[in-house]
């Protein structure tokens, strides 16, 4: 935005700059829309990280992403019709160890439309889930041993990430 004045100047320039190896702005632009030079979500950590410095445009892409997240989960809350009941909604992945803010601004999106969800991390390989899905879908009740597969398959994905 600052490069066609329509917005704040924002340190994020200078990170994408050294982050491709661009010399100036206008390098980087250019470079991005011929395909000298590429960005991709790997790049969302320099988000974060300036934002963390008090980067008011960074700010801004955090919150707006908090509230992206938190609106494609009201659609789902509407379409299962959980406005008024109470349970979790589970974050998986890297993208929520970023920052806080981005969960606080999606709890405070969700919140106008389910005041009872409850923001969690996902703190068991998602594997877990699929396995109990398969089982509910045979017809076995997975709820017996469903402490007993989060601790083995959570056993497994800590020997395999070692």
């Amino acid at each position: 935005m600052a490069w066609s004045l329509r917005g704040p100047s924002t340190r994020l320039s200078d990170a994408l700059i050294s982050r491709v190896g661009a010399t100036s702005l206008d390098d980087l632009l250019e470079g991005l829309y011929v395909g000298h030079y590429e960005l991709s979500s790997d790049a969302a950590p320099l988000v974060f990280q300036v934002a963390a410095e008090g980067d008011e445009v960074a700010l801004e892409i955090v919150r707006w992403a908090g509230r992206e997240l938190g609106s494609l989960a009201i659609g789902v809350i509407r379409k299962l019709g959980l406005e008024t009941f109470s349970f979790d909604v589970v974050q998986i992945g890297s993208l929520y160890k970023g920052s806080p803010l981005l969960t606080e601004v999606m709890q405070e999106t969700i919140h106008v439309v389910a005041p009872g969800a409850r923001l969690v991390r996902l703190t068991v390989p998602p594997v877990v889930g699929a396995v109990m899905l398969a089982m509910e879908q045979a017809g076995v009740d997975y709820r017996p041993l469903r402490e007993s597969l989060i601790a083995s398959l959570g056993a497994v994905n800590a020997r395999t990430s070692e």
